[in-house]
């Protein structure tokens, strides 16, 4: 149990510790010798280290004694943030990485002699599971050796091999949420978010495949005349982008249908180029003043539609290139929404025929409330072909193959 004594040389420590960093802050750093300098650079991150693991050990510390209910707080964080005039977020990981110190007291000592930084113990806790973490603690040795012997990325290889040594077996599968794959997120704006995760073999190949084609188009960049650079992010999604459409297409490097489509009222393109020229229209000399605030888009406006042939609602700015390459498709539509008729009296409904319907049903089954995938919907006749439905608009609906198949003839 801490006595008087014991608090009282806690608190002189941290006394001395505060003036022996006004002392160093004080000093100049201007025009130091170059390996002064660098013996300023070092010392000041191992210092930090050091502190990074005094915070977690403290914190755990604190939370473990009920610190924050014997003030009233209902958590650690928001206490130490009132106490600090800092934030809660930038206190919940020190929190938590002292939580997971507390079973290995050894990195923990490490942390706080500095021989160790933050972004160790972040990678170690980041491959902690319950098959390994006995393991882990036993070989709490091992890591700071490799630590002490090895540059970072040097260290990262050692820990990959223990891990695969460790766990040889890998992340025990579930069939119905596979450890592998692709998933995407629309967001409301039309954004689309892709994460996935690939074995190591599959990975090693997207990874070669991406850098490749991403060192072609920076090479190309480098012979351009404007002298413009894509940001590297940037120039990596155009690569992998190039890659997928040209797995996309046929032989005679045509694609099977069209890779956007995209549905935009007349009024509105011809508002758009209207801002990229700065006039009132493309031919005139005039300047526009046009408010950027005040598109010309609304959801239940016919002439401010601007979306995807799924429905997906997209930014005007993000169709200027369709309209400089694509393909102009004319699809005219009554005030309530009605599509006029396309059509010929043929068993199947055309191309056009059907995505004329899709701009229709606005890329959803007309069945309410249904929330199957895009990819599932059909061109559907109203009233059955067999009973002597005409193949034309006036009697097609957009359906997914679920309820279109349990519509029936009917």
């Amino acid at each position: 149990m801490a006595t008087v004594e014991q608090g009282n040389r806690v608190a002189a420590a941290f006394a001395n510790l505060h003036a022996a960093l006004d002392q160093v802050a004080q000093l100049s750093l201007t025009f130091l010798p170059v390996d002064q300098l660098n013996t300023a650079v070092v010392e000041t991150m191992r210092v930090a280290a050091r502190i990074d693991g005094m915070k977690a050990v403290a914190l755990s510390e604190a939370d473990a004694a009920g610190l924050a209910g014997r003030h009233g707080e209902r958590s650690l964080t928001t206490h130490v943030a009132r106490e600090t005039r800092g934030c809660p977020k930038a206190i919940g990981p020190d929190r938590t990485m002292g939580l997971w110190l507390r079973d290995f007291p050894k990195l923990a000592d490490a942390l706080c002699a500095g021989t160790i930084t933050r972004q160790h113990v972040v990678e170690l806790k980041g491959i902690d599971n319950k098959r390994v973490h006995g393991l882990m603690v036993r070989d709490q040795h091992l890591f700071l050796q490799f630590a002490q012997d090895l540059q970072w990325a040097e260290w990262g290889q050692a820990i990959g091999y223990w891990l695969n040594a460790a766990d040889p077996d890998g992340e025990d599968t579930d069939p119905s949420n596979p450890k592998y794959g692709l998933t995407t997120r629309e967001w409301k704006n039309g954004d689309v978010t892709v994460t996935m995760r690939l074995d190591p073999v599959s990975g090693e190949a997207f990874l070669t495949m991406c850098d490749h084609e991403t060192q072609k188009r920076r090479r190309a960049e480098a012979d351009s005349p404007d002298g413009v650079r894509t940001p590297l992010k940037k120039l990596q999604l155009q690569a992998m982008m190039r890659l997928l459409v040209r797995g996309f297409q046929r032989e005679d490097g045509s694609t099977p249908v069209p890779l956007v489509n995209l549905v935009m009222s007349e009024k509105l393109a011809e508002d758009l180029l209207a801002r990229v020229t700065g006039c009132e229209s493309p031919s005139a000399e005039s300047p526009l003043d046009i408010n950027p605030f005040e598109l010309p888009i609304a959801w239940d406006d016919i002439d401010g539609r601007c979306e995807t042939i799924r429905g997906t609602p997209v930014h005007p700015k993000h169709a200027l290139w369709l309209l400089l390459i694509g393909n102009l498709r004319r699809t005219v539509m009554t005030a309530d929404n009605q599509v006029l008729n396309l059509g010929r009296s043929t068993r199947l409904f055309t191309k056009p025929q059907r995505n004329a319907l899709l701009v229709q049903s606005r890329g959803r089954c007309v069945e309410r409330s249904c929330t199957n995938p895009y990819p599932w919907l059909q061109a559907d006749h109203v009233h059955p072909w067999t009973l002597g439905g005409l193949t034309d608009l006036a009697n097609g609906a957009i359906r997914c193959q679920p309820h279109n198949n349990a519509k029936g003839a009917t």
